[in-house]
């Protein structure tokens, strides 16, 4: 929706309506499977009601999500942001509320309910106020041509859920439970510092990368030439700085009973950068309209997971797995750089990357003094030595020039 409206804005009704009708009906289809499988496992009332619920909930978040999409291709970020933080405190009201009210699990999942079904109501009002009300429609022939775009992208996805959540079912039965616990605690805070600041980014930047691939590849070749300046430039110290902080970042969240997670942490962030360099690149290559080949870097990525986590876990266990992750992710990298190169500054690359590494050595320097002289074992200790190291990162990478007004001003422009 969001490519093809962005080149296309008379596109928006019928792709709108279109896609509303097909995630319906195939949200609806994947809740009553999910009932059956879970009835097939023998889970009980309780996880049963949670699955129906939470699959309301999506329902609304689909449509939702649907009309983020219609306003991500006219590059009204502004509309979906303010719905995300809206959604976001909403859900946080309900679910202190709830817990302070002693409710149970199924309440929790009726706070995500009653947050996205406001949300929905919220989106519509402004999609109607912007646009007009989509029309649900059954053209078949339409909406199998919308199905078979669709494909790739859907096995994308499904590909991608296997590879980012496969390491925790194997541990869940090759090693004990308070490992995985560890290694969930570590994941879900390396998930969120992965998505935060390059899916913020990209949400904004694919439907230009979309409308100028078919209209202007050389102007587009310039902004992904930015991004990728711009990804790595951010990517390398929050990278460094999470692998150097695991441990400090772990107990502050978490507590000194979860200080292993802090080593897990450290593996996985010091593959941040290449997280952030995988995400533009699938994107920008999705933009081209060759989603395929990030399916097959993904399916390959996949399948080493798999094998590799079979002996990682084994030997190391929780650590072997956030090893095998950061390896696998490599591996996509690898595959995206060829099917790029005809769009990249590869000599651009190259300054940029020796500029951000000077600029990376001096911000580990300040982090290894911090943590040889200073304890860092609170909120504000942790928060003054990040603050300190973007100070004389962004200090040293302005001294030596790694960023300039007129990529910033191309970078603002779209």
């Amino acid at each position: 929706l969001i490519r093809d409206v962005a080149r296309d804005p008379s596109k928006t009704k019928i792709y709108t309506g279109s896609i509303v009708t097909i995630n319906s009906i195939l949200l609806i289809a994947a809740v009553c499977g999910l009932v059956v499988c879970l009835k097939s496992f023998n889970y009980g009332d309780q996880i049963i009601a949670c699955a129906l619920i939470f699959g309301a909930s999506s329902f609304f978040g689909c449509i939702t999500g649907s009309i983020r999409s219609v306003f991500a291709a006219y590059k009204k970020m502004d509309v979906p942001a303010l719905l995300e933080v809206i959604g976001a405190v909403l859900l946080l009201v309900f679910i202190y509320y709830t817990a302070k009210k002693t409710g149970g699990v199924v309440d929790i999942f009726l706070c995500y309910l009653l947050s996205s079904f406001f949300i929905f109501l919220v989106s519509s009002i402004f999609f109607i106020k912007y646009f007009s009300l989509p029309v649900l429609t059954l053209n078949i022939r339409f909406l199998s041509d919308l199905m078979k775009k669709g494909l790739p992208f859907f096995m994308i996805s499904a590909v991608a859920i296997i590879l980012f959540r496969i390491d925790q079912v194997m541990l869940s039965k090759m090693v004990k439970s308070s490992e995985l616990g560890m290694y969930g605690s570590a994941y879900t805070l390396f998930e969120v510092i992965i998505a935060f600041l390059p899916m913020l980014i990209m949400s904004s930047s694919f439907p230009v990368l979309s409308g100028l691939y078919k209209s202007d590849t050389r102007a587009m070749s310039n902004l992904y030439n930015s991004l990728l300046k711009y990804f790595f430039l951010f990517g390398a110290p929050i990278s460094i700085g999470t692998m150097l902080l695991g441990h400090e970042i772990i107990i502050t969240i978490y507590g000194p009973e979860y200080a292993e997670a802090g080593n897990i942490l450290s593996i996985l962030g010091s593959g941040i950068w290449i997280f952030f360099l995988s995400l533009l690149m699938s994107w920008t290559l999705t933009a081209m309209d060759k989603q395929r080949m990030v399916f097959i870097a993904s399916l390959i990525a996949m399948i080493i997971n798999i094998i590799l986590n079979i002996f990682a876990i084994r030997l190391y266990g929780a650590y072997g797995a956030a090893g095998t992750t950061v390896l696998c992710e490599v591996c996509q990298v690898v595959i995206y750089i060829p099917l790029l190169l005809k769009i990249t500054n590869v000599q651009n690359v190259i300054t940029t990357s020796v500029k951000i590494l000077l600029s990376s050595l001096a911000m580990l320097a300040f982090i290894l003094f911090i943590k040889n002289d200073f304890q860092i074992n609170n909120l504000i200790g942790l928060f003054g030595t990040v603050i300190g190291s973007a100070i004389i990162y962004l200090g040293v990478s302005a001294i030596i020039k790694t960023f300039n007004k007129a990529e910033i001003k191309i970078l603002l422009k779209y």
